[in-house]
């Protein structure tokens, strides 16, 4: 039996559905007195729940299937919104809104926004959830328990908070995500001092707990006089599109034991979204939604247009729920499109049964021991030694090498990867986490990756390993300075060398690919030198293999030394 995913209380637990789960629809019961404009407002209201419960049936998989379904939905809340904000007095007036009516429509069209940045990554999409959540904070959503001594009442709350934090913690907004993590805890207190006997009570106290553990994991630096660095997404300028191959599909696969996550994103995810976005001003004045004002268009944003690629965010997910995922994308991109798969998962190698090896002949147990070496996908729940189909080895990637591939492995066992070449002659690179971490970063699975965090803030990466909690806000200036030179100088030294690698070279084409291999080189040039990182099995390594004169490019290991004595930590590098 698969290991259960805790997901939000309440919720599916089906990964395409909305974060957080879909309340039951509140029927709009017609009054025979009741008035035309009452009559009007409840056609709409049905109308449009009924739409919104079908997004939960909605095929997700491939690119085009659930576009027509939700513009359609978005049209009819987009109606009903308009139409309670222009008779909204009237309605009022007539007690034709139920309780809690205004702010249950402002919720689900902020999860219809959610929805969309899911599905075409446009951050747009989650400030626009982000204001229409806001606005519920301004509206009768529920009371406390005090006042009203009802439980769905409480739950309404809880729910309409756990997916308010899933918005902020993408978008970083850290001082709201504290305040809103603050505030879930306790509602989630009353919620039990007053309803010990809900069955969900342990799910919600546990939806808490993981919420503060993220909040804490992610503040590993921290600058007087500036939030916790969260957000790290590119200026959206610098993700303009000039040709050649483009990053156009992102697959972020996380299933690490015990790792820090709420709900199902877990804080591997969470930084490698920032990694692979670029960032959206905030063009949505708080009173968009508060105020009644009219809906924008739903977004229909594509990387043509120069924003970002498209993810799928599968969290400990099946084996063949992958491989369907991988088909899928593989269907619908071009020759000249680059699929990204991030795999942040726990290695098979020590966890292979002996006595199986046992039964087997040298040759045979050689051969075994090779191709154990993989990833674990969804274990069976209890079980330390996982059926080997429940497991995802290299082997499972080639036929999905017939278009370019960008692949990261931050596991234990992510080496067994750097075998894969495209028998189909196509791009190939492999970004390869190192074998073992050294012993002062022991907690490196549950509060994150290193690999990860080097690619998604290298910066806060680099503190992390020269164990700086607290940085001034002048040091942190300087060595944000000098970072960005040395990103400058690896993309020159990429750009200007003969003996780089072809497959490597056509990365460059792509902006969020080309930083990805820039800050991982930064990455294998921290550890090269880094005192605590003493040989080879600590490094992390890219196939195809980068020439020398790179690896061991003076003009780098100067930019090194640079960001060190930006932070004072030259002693740590030799």
């Amino acid at each position: 039996m698969a290991s259960k995913v805790h997901a939000i209380p309440g919720s599916s637990g089906h990964r395409g559905a909305v974060d957080g789960p879909m309340e039951e629809v509140i029927a709009v019961h017609a009054l025979s007195n009741e008035s035309a404009l009452a009559k009007q407002y409840a056609h709409l209201y049905d109308t449009a729940m009924k739409h919104f419960t079908g997004t939960k049936e909605v095929n997700r998989f491939g690119r085009h299937e659930w576009r027509s379904f939700f513009s359609r939905t978005f049209e009819v809340f987009a109606e009903l919104w308009n139409f309670m904000g222009k008779n909204i007095s009237e309605l009022n007036r007539e007690g034709a809104l139920p309780p809690h009516s205004v702010a249950e429509v402002a919720s689900k069209i902020g999860q219809l926004f959610y929805h969309t940045y899911v599905q075409c990554s446009d951050v747009d999409c989650l400030h626009q959830a982000y204001w229409f959540y806001k606005a519920v904070e301004g509206k009768d959503f529920c009371y406390s328990v005090n006042q009203q001594q009802s439980s769905q009442s409480v739950l309404l709350r809880l729910r309409y908070l756990a997916r308010f934090i899933s918005i902020t913690l993408l978008l970083g907004r850290c001082v709201k995500l504290m305040e809103l993590v603050q505030k879930l805890e306790e509602v989630v207190d009353i919620y039990r001092s007053s309803f010990a006997g809900s069955m969900d009570c342990s799910d919600w106290l546990t939806t808490a707990t993981e919420a503060r553990s993220l909040l804490e994991a992610l503040a590993l630096v921290q600058v007087p006089s500036r939030e916790i660095i969260l957000e790290q997404r590119i200026p959206p300028a610098c993700a303009q599109q000039h040709g050649g191959l483009s990053l156009d599909e992102v697959l972020l696969v996380s299933c690490t034991h015990k790792q820090v996550r709420f709900s199902q994103l877990s804080l591997d995810m969470i930084r490698m979204v920032y990694a692979v976005e670029a960032a959206s001003p905030d063009r949505h004045a708080p009173g968009t939604a508060q105020d009644g004002g009219a809906l924008p268009p739903l977004p229909r944003s594509r990387r043509k247009d120069g924003v970002n690629p498209r993810k799928c965010l599968l969290h400990r997910p099946s084996v063949p729920e992958l491989l369907a995922e991988l088909s899928t994308v593989m269907k619908d991109v071009s020759s000249t499109a680059i699929t990204l798969l991030y795999l942040s998962c726990d290695g098979t190698s020590r966890n292979v049964s002996e006595s199986f090896v046992e039964g087997l002949s040298s040759q045979e147990s050689a051969a075994s021991s090779a191709s154990s070496e993989g990833l674990i996908l969804r274990p069976s729940a209890g079980s330390l030694c996982p059926g080997r189909g429940d497991n995802l080895y290299p082997s499972d990637l080639v036929p999905f090498t017939r278009r370019p591939m960008f692949l990261i492995v931050d596991s234990n066992d992510a080496q067994a990867f750097k075998a894969i070449r495209s028998p189909f002659q196509q791009p190939f690179v492999s970004l390869l986490a190192a074998p073992r971490i050294p012993d002062d970063f022991a907690d490196y699975r549950q509060n994150g990756r290193l690999l990860t965090l080097f690619l998604s803030c290298p910066l806060t990466a680099f503190c992390y390993v020269c164990n700086l909690v607290d940085v001034t806000e002048i040091l942190w200036a300087a060595a944000s300075e000098q970072m960005t030179r040395m990103l400058a100088d690896v993309l020159d030294c990429l750009r200007t060398t003969s003996l780089l690698d072809g497959d490597i070279r056509l990365l460059l084409d792509d902006f969020f690919t080309r930083l990805l291999v820039c800050r991982f080189i930064f990455s294998l040039l921290v550890v090269r030198h880094h005192y605590a990182f003493p040989s080879s099995t600590y490094w992390p390594s890219i196939y195809p293999s980068l020439p020398d004169e790179v690896v061991q490019s003076p003009k780098l290991t100067s930019s090194l030394m640079a960001v060190a004595d930006s932070l004072n930590v030259r002693q740590l590098f030799e």
